[in-house]
């Protein structure tokens, strides 16, 4: 359901803030199935990287449990309103959804989701025991 509507969205040009509450709303389900059916091998806890976004540094927090990423924070940022942000507000969602960092980016917004991207994968060698 959400790869439809990232998809016809992607194919309008532009994100909009409720299309990522969409997307978000839609695969709330998605993320806590792929929280519960996980299988990873995590020291438990919060851990931190930093991420080059295309206006900056910002910070991606993502915490684990022994099996499953559970949540990604993503402090302030400087992304533009709009473009990278959509990518700050729409790609812990994908992640969580995937248990990995293996997604899918969001169109206009490469860059600041190949920065969130990397500071997940730092983060996933940090927890991984």
């Amino acid at each position: 359901c959400s790869s439809d509507l990232g998809q016809n969205v992607a194919d309008m040009g532009a994100w909009t803030t409720g299309d990522i509450i969409e997307e978000v709303r839609d695969t709330s389900t998605d993320i806590q199935s792929a929280i519960d059916s996980a299988s990873g091998n995590y020291t438990p806890g919060t851990y931190t990287a930093t991420a080059n976004g295309l206006n900056g540094e910002f910070t991606v927090s993502v915490t684990f449990s022994e099996k499953a990423m559970t949540n990604i924070s993503i402090g302030e940022h400087q992304e533009t309103d709009g473009i990278g942000s959509v990518a700050i507000e729409g790609m812990p969602a994908r992640v969580l959804t995937a248990q990995n960092a293996d997604v899918d980016v969001f169109s206009g917004a490469t860059i600041t989701s190949n920065a969130i991207i990397e500071a997940v994968k730092n983060c996933i060698e940090q927890a991984t025991k």
